[in-house]
C-alpha cells in the first residue's frame, strides 16, 4: 500500500507540473512525448526493414512475433532499471523524468487551439502540421472540415493512449508497466494495421493491443461521457450509447470506443476510412449518431479542447482521492 501511495503522489506531482507548464505554453502545440517518437520510429525501421512483401505471409508473421518479443522483452528490462532508480534516495524524480516522456493530457488541447487559431487565420497548411505531428495519416488532401475532424480524433486516442493508459499502468504495474504500454502502443501504431501491408507481421501486436488498452479505452470512454457534463451542448449517455454500440467499425475495438465516445459526447461524426502514407487505406466506417455529420466547423474544435481538458482534471482528481483513500486506510 506505501507503493502504491508513493506512486499516486508523484504521479499527482507530475499531473499538477503538467498542468501548470501546459497552461503557460498553451500558445505552442507540443509533438508527442519523446519516449513515444523513439519507440514508433524504432518500430517503423523495424517494420521497412523485416516485414517485405516478398517473403511469405507465414514467414512475416512469425518475424512479426519475434520483433514484438524482443522489443517488450527491452521494454521490460528498462522498466526494470528505472523501478529500480525510483527506489534511490530522490528517486522520484528519476519517475517524474520518466512521466514526462510517457504520459501528457495538455498537448492534445493545446494542438485542437493551434489548428483553430490557424484556421480562423486561413492558414490551412499550418494546421495540417499541427495534425500531422500527432498521428501517422496522411491528411494532405483534407479540407478545412478534415482537418478539424483529425485533430478532434487524434486529442481523443491521445487522451486514451498518452494520459489514461500510461497513468493507469503506472500506478498499478509501477515504471515496468508504464514502458511496456507504451512499447505495446507504439508497435501498434507503427505496424499494427490490418491493411495488407502489416497484416500477418502486425497480427501479434494487435493481440497485445487488444489486452493492454482494453481497460484504458474504455475508461477513456467513461471519462468521456463524465467531462460531456460540463461542455455546452455535450451529450454524456450518447457517448456511452455510440461508443458500446459502434465500437466496432474500428480496426481496433479499443479505438473504436473512444471515438465513438468522443463523436457521441460532441454529438459528431468521426471516424471513417484513413489513408496511410505508405498509400495504404483502411476500410473503417462512420461512427455517430443518427443525424450528426462529419463536416465540422471550427467550434467543434473550441469543444473538443474543453472535452479533453475537462478528461484532464478528471484524471488528476481521481488520482489525489485515490492517493487520499490509500493514506486514510493505510
Amino acid at each position: 500500500m506505501f507503493q502504491t501511495a508513493e506512486k499516486l503522489y508523484v504521479l499527482l506531482l507530475f499531473l499538477v507540473i503538467h498542468l501548470v507548464l501546459g497552461a503557460l505554453l498553451m500558445g505552442r502545440a507540443g509533438r508527442r512525448p519523446l519516449l513515444w517518437t523513439v519507440l514508433a520510429e524504432a518500430s517503423k525501421e523495424v517494420s521497412r526493414r523485416l516485414n517485405r512483401e516478398t517473403r511469405s505471409e507465414q514467414d512475416r508473421l512469425v518475424r512479426g512475433f519475434i520483433v514484438v518479443v524482443l522489443l517488450v522483452f527491452f521494454a521490460l528490462l528498462f522498466g526494470y532499471v528505472m523501478e529500480k532508480l525510483s527506489g534511490l534516495p530522490y528517486g522520484f524524480l528519476a519517475t517524474l523524468l520518466l512521466l514526462s516522456v510517457t504520459v501528457t493530457g495538455m498537448t492534445p488541447v493545446a494542438v485542437l487551439r493551434r489548428v483553430q487559431k490557424s484556421l480562423a487565420a486561413g492558414q490551412l497548411q499550418q494546421a495540417k502540421e499541427a495534425v500531422s505531428a500527432q498521428l501517422d495519416e496522411d491528411i494532405s488532401g483534407a479540407d478545412d472540415s478534415g482537418v478539424i475532424r483529425k485533430a478532434v480524433e487524434s486529442a481523443a486516442v491521445a487522451m486514451n493512449v498518452r494520459l489514461v493508459g500510461p497513468s493507469l499502468f503506472y500506478v498499478v504495474f509501477g515504471t515496468t508497466g508504464l514502458v511496456l504500454y507504451v512499447t505495446v502502443m507504439s508497435m501498434h501504431g507503427a505496424f499494427g494495421r490490418t491493411d495488407r501491408k502489416t497484416f500477418y507481421f502486425g497480427g501479434t501486436v494487435r493481440s497485445l493491443e487488444m489486452l493492454a488498452n482494453w481497460v484504458p479505452s474504455r475508461l477513456t470512454a467513461l471519462f468521456f461521457a463524465l467531462a460531456a457534463g460540463v461542455v455546452t451542448r455535450a451529450r454524456p449517455f450518447a457517448a456511452l450509447k455510440v461508443a458500446a454500440e459502434q465500437a466496432g467499425k474500428c480496426d481496433s475495438r479499443n479505438r473504436g470506443w473512444v471515438i465513438g465516445a468522443a463523436a457521441g459526447a460532441l454529438d459528431i461524426t468521426l471516424g471513417g476510412p484513413r489513408r496511410w502514407p505508405d498509400g495504404e487505406k483502411s476500410t473503417e466506417e462512420w461512427i455517430g449518431a443518427v443525424g450528426t455529420t462529419a463536416r465540422l466547423e471550427t467550434a467543434a474544435l473550441k469543444r473538443a479542447g474543453l472535452l479533453c481538458f475537462a478528461v484532464f482534471l478528471i484524471v488528476m482528481a481521481l488520482s489525489a482521492i485515490a492517493l487520499g483513500a490509500v493514506i486514510k486506510f493505510t
